[in-house]
């Protein structure tokens, strides 16, 4: 089965070896340089960083709550952090597997971000869909979210789970389903380092804690069909626009 077959069954295809080693490293390197000092990055980026001290106790978890910790865990506005991010999102592979995972060549840049889980800190997510969210949405699902894997990552050090088939509902059931809190019918995904998961908006997904002593960094970029209106009122550079225009954008 190909990928985009995949994809509309099951909610989700893992694509191995989209980006090769020395992307990889260069993409990690600026993200480690951007965490590792965030009092020199510009004020636009400091605003869009979030710690892992400002997360909820229940995300942190109770070692860590008692510790709290300055590690960054999420790094937005990702275009104006190093020219390699402006470059990511600008080249035609993540844009071109979004258009053929929303069945059209018109498609618009949402926005993009890192999510780190560093070792022994790293926070979890529950259980959610990406469909609705209360940052940059559609007004329909005709959205998709293209994650790249900086690591090698696995159960160990911030596992990602799946509900395969849980996107298959309408978009009102969507926005009324409690989060999926059985484990019974979940998977989890291996992804190497290198590999982009595309991601439908609808599917039901997890991550763990991370208290490995591996790190586990995710590059994230949201698209949308271009007659999908955004209901919400953030912005980021380029929200909204075509891909084709992003690479005449000034960051």
């Amino acid at each position: 089965m190909d990928w985009e077959n995949h994809f509309h069954k099951h909610g989700f295809a893992l694509l191995p070896n989209a980006f090769n080693s020395e992307e990889i490293g260069q993409l990690s390197s600026a993200i480690n340089a951007a965490s590792g000092a965030p009092s020199s990055l510009t004020e636009e980026v400091e605003r869009a960083l979030v710690y892992v001290r400002d997360l909820p106790t229940e995300q942190r978890g109770p070692q860590e709550a008692e510790n709290p910790s300055d590690d960054v865990y999420i790094i937005g506005a990702l275009p104006h952090v190093d020219p390699i991010f402006h470059w990511l999102v600008c080249d035609s592979l993540l844009s071109n597997l979004a258009a053929k995972a929303l069945a059209t060549d018109s498609i618009h840049y949402h926005f993009s971000n890192a999510t780190l889980k560093p070792p022994r800190v790293g926070p979890q997510v529950g259980w959610h869909r990406d469909y609705p969210n209360q940052y940059i949405c559609g007004e329909t699902s005709e959205q998709v979210r293209t994650l790249i894997f900086l690591n090698d990552t696995d159960t160990d050090n911030g596992g990602f789970y799946i509900i395969p088939g849980s996107h298959l509902v309408s978009d009102s059931e969507a926005k009324t389903q409690s989060p999926a809190m059985n484990d019974d019918e979940s998977i989890a995904l291996s992804c190497p380092a290198g590999s982009v998961l595309v991601l439908h908006p609808k599917l039901f997904h997890r991550s763990t804690f991370n208290r490995s002593e591996r790190p586990r960094t995710v590059l994230l970029a949201q698209w949308g069909a271009a007659n999908n209106p955004l209901v919400t009122s953030e912005v980021e550079w380029g929200t909204g626009q075509p891909p084709q225009f992003l690479g005449k954008m000034k960051t």
